[in-house]
């Protein structure tokens, strides 16, 4: 899902009407239908949709969301077999991004810690991602050789960013590639 509100990008509405809320978000009032009021089991009963005006909503309603665990292992699936088939030097991977972590945390949710246990428990996820074996400049040397990392983790909060650091490199685990976004607004900034 694109953002903490479902209803941008799934049927929510149509399925859960009398669960829609207001919360505060960094100082204004927000209505929606937040994920983190939703079990797994719920989330997974609904279907998205195209957000953005101007593109195709052919595909609206075709396809249900996946959690972490399932791209992973459709990661693991595709790296193991069809990769083979391709007979290809460069293995796809993911783009994590941990989405307004200061509010799941306003709901006693980490996603620090929701993302690390997800990545201990799954019984795939260290051969894709934490092998230190597979450690790799990714081609950065040579511009011809570059690899896409199999793991980038990337968050608008600086401070998410290092927790996840922290919590791999305790368990020592190697480090993926972590992108700090910023908004237009944050890069005019003059202390940016």
């Amino acid at each position: 899902v694109h953002n903490i509100d479902l209803n941008s990008t799934t049927n929510v509405a149509q399925l859960f009407p009398e669960r829609g809320r207001q919360i505060e978000n960094k100082g204004f009032v927000q209505s929606g239908y937040f994920i983190f009021d939703f079990t797994l089991e719920e989330v997974q009963t609904l279907t998205v949709k195209q957000r953005l005006d101007g593109r195709s909503d052919s595909f609206d309603g075709l396809f249900s969301i996946p959690s972490l665990s399932d791209i992973v292992n459709l990661l693991y699936e595709w790296n193991t077999v069809i990769h083979q088939l391709q007979n290809s030097k460069r293995k796809p991977g993911i783009y994590v991004e941990l989405k307004s972590p200061e509010i799941f945390l306003e709901q006693n949710i980490s996603l620090v810690d929701t993302f690390v246990n997800e990545m201990i428990a799954h019984p795939h996820a260290n051969d894709l991602f934490f092998n230190t074996k597979n450690e790799t400049d990714y081609g950065c040397k040579k511009k011809h050789l570059y690899q896409v990392p199999p793991l980038v983790v990337q968050c608008f909060h600086s401070q998410t960013l290092k927790d996840v650091r922290r919590e791999l490199g305790k368990r020592s685990m190697a480090m993926p590639p972590f992108v700090l976004l910023v908004d237009k607004n944050e890069c005019q900034h003059e202390n940016f």
